[in-house]
């Protein structure tokens, strides 16, 4: 699911929440993204995510939220940070935190992830 939010006064994308994977690794009952433990057949794919990316792209230059369930647990999701970062969106993440160590910090700076 896509949630996006507009500056009524010239109607330009200002935000978007991505909600990228219903996976998670907690099973938070005040979680609205109904969290799973498995990848569902309708996630989009890394190609399909670009091609997402590329058509907001086409009308704005609105901040990206890389939410879910648990962002951090698709594979390719500093792929879809990165050429997010390159197309010159301000892309952050919503994370639980609990799978956050160096690595992965250092994997979120350096794909611009602010």
């Amino acid at each position: 699911m896509v949630l996006v939010k507009r500056n009524h006064s010239n109607s330009q994308l200002r935000l978007v929440a991505w909600e990228l994977t219903r996976r998670c690794n907690l099973k938070c009952i005040h979680c609205r993204a109904s969290a799973r433990d498995e990848i569902l057949p309708d996630e989009l794919d890394r190609d399909r995510c670009i091609e997402v990316l590329n058509q907001i792209q086409k009308i704005s230059r609105p901040i990206i939220i890389l939410t879910g369930g648990e962002p951090l647990l698709r594979d390719d999701i500093f792929d879809i940070a990165r050429y997010g970062t390159k197309l010159g969106f301000r892309m952050v993440m919503a994370t639980n935190g609990t799978l956050l160590s160096k690595e992965i910090t250092k994997e979120i700076k350096s794909s611009g992830i602010k």
